[in-house]
């Protein structure tokens, strides 16, 4: 059966080269500020027209553009983003990105401490040993600014929004990407909670 995605220039370059590292985005506004001022004439026009190919191709809506770009084929070639995944399979199969991600919910992450499952064995390398919940850094880059229920409390609901300074290479999450880290959670509990196939063994072996 054969898997055709539709797409242009862009799409096809966002799946060739993949997003943008942070940092990199970083070095090229700095360059961009910090010449700017010292051109003059011709020079000053070209810089324009460089700034305006810089802020086409790094604005938020062209790196939404090129994740939606990866999210049509991600299901057919196993790529390193951020992505709903919804079955065991999917989840043994989780890249790095989300793997960090899978292992910052709760539930899992007792489990590993716990040794209860098997936490990507060989491939996840836990930066913050026996931390759980809001302590724990990964947990709070998803959580950051979403809405949750407050069941048994004066409130229904809550907001939290996390100060932290993040770390080398990292950015904020955004929004469509922290649903589909959660997602994702909503299906590896339920995952868990059946205690039968571990959905964080690399080979798939059971709870």
């Amino acid at each position: 059966m054969a898997n055709i995605v539709h797409g242009g220039i862009n799409d096809f370059d966002a799946l060739i080269y993949g997003p943008k590292h942070p940092n990199v985005i970083a070095y090229l506004e700095n360059q961009l500020v910090n010449y700017s001022p010292t051109l003059t004439g011709a020079a000053q026009d070209f810089f324009a027209d460089s700034r305006r190919l810089y802020d086409e191709f790094n604005s938020a809506a062209a790196i939404r553009a090129a994740t939606a770009a990866i999210k049509k084929v991600s299901h057919v070639i196993r790529m390193d983003v951020i992505q709903i995944l919804s079955t065991v399979t999917e989840l043994q199969n989780a890249q790095f990105q989300m793997q960090r991600w899978i292992m910052a919910n709760p539930v899992v992450r007792k489990a590993y401490h716990n040794q209860q499952c098997d936490g990507y064995s060989g491939q996840y390398v836990d930066l913050q040993p026996g931390v759980v919940g809001e302590q724990h850094y990964d947990y709070r880059r998803v959580m950051d600014g979403v809405l949750q229920e407050t069941p048994n409390t004066d409130s229904d609901w809550k907001i939290t929004h996390y100060i932290d300074d993040l770390h080398e290479g990292d950015r904020k999450l955004t929004l469509p990407e922290k649903i589909d880290v959660l997602s994702t959670w909503d299906f590896i509990e339920a995952a868990m909670e059946r205690k039968k196939e571990d959905p964080t063994n690399l080979e798939g072996g059971a709870l």
